[in-house]
């Protein structure tokens, strides 16, 4: 999430081992998309973001890497009520219909939530 527009960007991944392939090809996208640089990189201390692979591409692009403590949603507010408001509306378009379909149905409420004024 761009915490200047609130614009998000969803990426649905099998396992949280894919992560470092897709955040590469975020931030190609971003340069070339959207001609822009990503600066900061604010996580939880989770495996998939703190590992040797992903602090090397962090150190290789110049990315500051922004650590929250462990289990305290309040350092990252903004992103987790994000993620709240996005699951409600999942659980509300997936009403009686298969849970195969989250990935559509999460990039389908992501793509609604941009599109509606803040």
């Amino acid at each position: 999430m761009d915490d200047c527009t609130r614009y998000a960007w969803i990426y649905p991944m099998q396992a949280k081992s894919d992560t470092i392939k897709v955040f590469t090809s975020f931030i190609y996208a971003c340069h070339t998309q959207e001609n822009a640089i990503i600066k900061r990189f604010r996580t939880d201390n989770g495996g998939e973001y703190v590992n040797a692979a992903m602090l090397t591409l962090l150190d290789k692009q110049d990315i500051v890497h922004d650590l929250t403590p462990a289990y305290s949603n309040e350092s990252n507010g903004v992103a987790e009520l994000y993620n709240r408001s996005i699951i409600t509306a999942c659980r509300s378009l997936l009403m009686g219909l298969l849970m195969a379909l989250l990935a559509e149905a999460i990039a389908t409420a992501v793509y609604l939530r941009n599109r509606i004024p803040n």
